[in-house]
């Protein structure tokens, strides 16, 4: 696990992505995986990119959900 300091130095870190010119978002129930590393090439990075599906709810689902 990451200290919260390391890890918000590593989210604001500039980057560059490698052998990738644009991201195409998958399609759904699919994941890409794209390689970066930071501008001073001292760190190696994975972003995956999936996209789901988000169930619908019923009314009385959504009438729970808006009582709490």
């Amino acid at each position: 696990m990451l200290a919260q300091a390391t890890a918000d130095k590593l989210i604001a870190m500039n980057k560059k992505l490698i052998d990738c010119d644009f991201i195409e978002t998958p399609g759904p129930n699919k994941e890409i995986t794209i390689n970066a590393i930071s501008l001073n090439g001292n760190e190696d990075f994975l972003f995956n990119i999936s996209r789901g599906k988000i169930p619908s709810l019923t009314v009385e689902e959504k009438k729970k959900l808006g009582n709490r």
